[in-house]
């Protein structure tokens, strides 16, 4: 288990403690062996990766633009709730789920070959399309790992509608 523990100086540090009681034969605690681990920093570490993850969730939920992370075989990973409003699914049935089963299939082949072309060229793809009436226009975004292979897509899909109307 993990606990805050107090140091003599009195400052508090995090401990992992794995420890077993040890018995005799007639079943009485004799002693208690095992380990305990400083883990205060991994817990720091922990506590600002929250932190930018709660920050990066009320950046990406403050816009009023789709934004949302797919593995390369369309599993969303993460997605603001426009994207969940767009696509009229509750968030937590969206992540996790397969972006091309969450639209048309139409739709689907259409902005499947624009992340292909992202994921073998590794570079941003931008296209417009139209879904249920609205003109969007998609930006296509992949990550890379350290070796240059695309491990996942950041996508964003503004909708521009309003200024094709201007425009027309």
């Amino acid at each position: 288990f993990e606990l805050k523990a107090r140091c003599r100086d009195g400052s508090e540090i995090w401990v992992s403690d794995n420890s077993r009681a040890k018995f005799d034969e007639d079943a009485k605690i004799v002693r208690y062996e095992g380990i305990v681990v400083d883990i205060t920093d991994r817990k720091r570490a922990e506590e600002k990766l929250y932190k930018i993850e709660a920050m990066t969730k009320a950046l990406l939920n403050g816009i009023p633009e789709s934004a949302f992370l797919i593995e390369s075989d369309g599993t969303i990973i993460a997605a603001n709730t426009t994207v969940a409003q767009r696509l009229n699914c509750p968030m937590e049935d969206l992540i996790g789920s397969n972006i091309f089963t969450r639209v048309s299939q139409e739709v689907a082949e259409f902005r499947r070959k624009y992340i292909d072309q992202a994921v073998q060229t590794g570079k941003p793809v931008q296209f417009e399309d139209v879904r249920s009436g609205r003109d969007i226009e998609n930006r296509i975004s992949p990550i890379l790992d350290q070796h240059g292979k695309v491990t996942r897509l950041a996508i964003v899909g503004i909708d521009i509608t309003d200024r094709k109307h201007a425009e027309a």
